[in-house]
């Protein structure tokens, strides 16, 4: 991202040497990239700056559908920078905004950031009747589709409800794909919420070892830590503390010996929940009583008489 950076600064120079006059609808696109990288990393301050100009020059270009991808990506600085109130408020006024004008697949980043945000201070209920509404719009779109943020987030919104079984589901689903289309540094998103999951289910050595493959690669891919960076944080000190500093650290490191390949694969050969010992979903059904024979007449044939 810094050194895509870096050619994005060396364009607007050759622009302002040149005097070329170029369309506003493509710097409004090199600006929201420029905004992207700088938010990749890690400079906030810039990422908003550059959001700015991207919305003005959109606005300048009259594209309605540039102008809704824009401000559907201002959220993020703005989360970045603490401002939480101001980016739920900016993500409610672009989707109703994509709605009106016909637009609402362009809003889908907006859609998931507000979905972060509600799930951050608790309204659950209201984050999972967004993301429903958001399925069948991230299904058309193959730029998202492969992503399957819906079922990340979904899977996040489960697993605050200590729903075990519907956060395994959403998750397994969100990890084969974004590992299959390359979406690497999301991947590690995913396995450090199935890290969660394992926790809940009872198998803390395991949620270590996943917690430390994906911390690896993340820091190898230089990623910031993300909405979720401060909940992996604080489930990992909760895990710590059940199982000791000890044991903690050694299934850490083991894990971080795994490319994230293969962490992937560890982390979907975890058992579904409802294969786990002590499982009650199955628990109390009942095995049908055998149908009874109907009674033959006296006068029937038996077979081979």
């Amino acid at each position: 991202a810094r050194e895509g950076r870096l050619w994005l600064f060396r364009l607007y120079g050759r622009i302002a040497e040149t005097g070329e006059q170029i369309p506003e609808a493509e710097l409004a696109a090199a600006y929201h990239m420029h905004s992207q990288h700088a938010g990749a990393d890690g400079e906030f301050a810039e990422e908003l700056r550059f959001s700015q100009r991207a919305e003005s020059a959109a606005q300048q270009a009259g594209d309605i559908g540039l102008l809704v991808r824009v401000l559907a990506g201002r959220a993020a600085p703005l989360i970045d920078m603490g401002r939480f109130a101001e980016a739920e408020r900016v993500c409610r006024e672009v989707i109703v905004r994509a709605d009106a004008e016909g637009v609402a697949g362009d809003a889908l980043l907006a859609v998931y950031s507000l979905a972060e945000l509600l799930w951050r201070r608790g309204a659950l209920d209201e984050a999972a009747d967004l993301l429903g509404a958001a399925r069948p719009v991230e299904a058309a779109r193959p730029t998202d589709r492969g992503k399957r943020s819906v079922d990340m987030l979904l899977g996040m919104v489960a697993l605050a409800r200590g729903d075990l079984v519907a956060a395994h589901d959403h998750l397994v689903v969100a990890l084969r794909s974004r590992m299959s289309y390359g979406y690497l540094a999301r991947a590690c998103d995913t396995v450090n919420a199935i890290a969660v999951r394992c926790a809940g289910g009872g198998d803390p050595r395991a949620a270590a070892r996943l917690f430390g493959a994906a911390q690896l690669t993340r820091s190898a891919m230089r990623c910031t830590p993300g909405t979720f960076g401060a909940y992996w944080i604080q489930e990992q000190s909760a895990l710590r503390a059940v199982i000791g500093d000890t044991a903690f650290d050694t299934a850490y490191a083991a894990g971080a010996e795994l490319t994230l390949e293969e962490a992937a694969a560890v982390a979907l050969e975890v058992d579904h929940p409802d294969l786990a010992d002590g499982s009650i979903r199955f628990a109390n059904v009942e095995t049908p009583a055998p149908r009874p024979r109907p009674r033959e007449p006296l006068d029937a044939p038996h077979e081979g008489g």
